[in-house]
């Protein structure tokens, strides 16, 4: 009986502190997307596949609720160098950036996501356009 109730509490608290699988792929998308850029081998397939986590994270029914363990000033420094490496793309390939493209990451980090976003289509545009 003891066993039972055992198994049934282990279980309960494996099915509750279950990641859900959309933080997870966004998750393996952010880290092998950083690794591109510090290895200095990204392509659009990596820019894609983060988009895609970031969309599907944002469709889930508790996106309000999900944490991604980075804190909000983590999240914000990790944006900046992803502006850093857009703008460097840019730069290196010739390749204007738009206002919408260049927005600057705010050290409060609010609308994180959204400048996000944003560099994430510049540079899939960049890597299209050199193509």
């Amino acid at each position: 009986g003891a066993v039972a109730i055992g198994i049934g509490i282990w279980a309960y608290n494996k099915v509750k502190n279950h990641e859900p699988k959309v933080v997870t792929e966004f998750r393996t998308a952010l880290r092998v997307y950083i690794e591109a850029i510090r290895k200095g081998s990204m392509d659009v397939t990596k820019i894609n596949n983060l988009m895609a986590a970031l969309e599907e994270l944002k469709k889930h029914k508790n996106y309000e609720k999900i944490s991604i363990q980075l804190t909000t000033d983590e999240m914000a420094v990790l944006v900046g160098r992803i502006y850093e490496y857009t703008f460097k793309l840019a730069k290196d390939n010739n390749v204007e950036l738009s206002d919408e493209e260049l927005y600057i990451p705010q050290p409060n980090g609010s609308e994180t996501i959204i400048n996000l976003q944003s560099y994430l289509k510049a540079q899939k545009r960049i890597f299209k356009a050199v193509a």
